[in-house]
């Protein structure tokens, strides 16, 4: 017979162990407040601009995107047309894939991305979510961000690093590149 305390015991350590990306980027986006001498707030909702959290752990890093849904699909309201069905549905397929995002680093693999689509609330504003996994063999010193190319409603983009060096805040303009280490 199975100890009932140690299975449960063992399915914690692994909710933990699937949960600690997500910590990560909470603590992040917490951190960033204080860091920046604010309380902590959820971001304004902010057309053409989104918010990309960084945190590294080891070699290994941890990238969430939130951006208004107009920034990425043009609407922010239920999709109410075929077309407009079909390009929420490949925005969740785009997103799933790291590659929209920024470039892969050589010597890094990245992971299917976890993405969070709008519901679409009466009269609320909607917005978009993605997170993603580097692992690498050693952190990249800069990303090139390909979301530029594929999102051309967004224009600026602010992102929280929280690294082995410390934590900053970057913001980045439309075609700029994430510095990872020294500028």
């Amino acid at each position: 017979m199975v100890n009932s305390g140690f299975t449960e015991s063992l399915v914690n350590q692994q909710r933990g162990i699937a949960l600690k990306p997500f910590i990560l980027i909470a603590c992040i986006a917490i951190s960033s407040q204080v860091y920046a001498g604010k309380p902590h707030q959820h971001a304004a909702h902010q057309h053409g601009v989104a918010t990309l959290d960084v945190a590294s752990d080891g070699t290994t890093l941890h990238i969430a995107l939130d951006s208004p849904a107009d920034n990425l699909l043009g609407f922010e309201h239920a999709p109410k047309t075929p077309a407009q069905k079909a390009e929420l549905e490949q925005l969740g397929k785009q997103l799933a894939r790291a590659t929209t995002l920024l470039d892969i680093p050589a010597g890094c693999t990245a992971s299917a991305g976890q993405v969070a689509l709008p519901a679409f609330g009466k009269g609320e504003h909607s917005d978009v979510s993605a997170s993603y996994t580097l692992s690498c063999q050693a952190l990249p010193e800069r990303l090139t961000l390909q979301l530029w190319q594929h999102y051309p409603r967004l224009n600026k983009l602010t992102v929280n690093l929280a690294l082995a060096s410390g934590q900053s805040r970057q913001t980045l303009r439309r075609g700029e590149a994430l510095a990872l280490k020294g500028k």
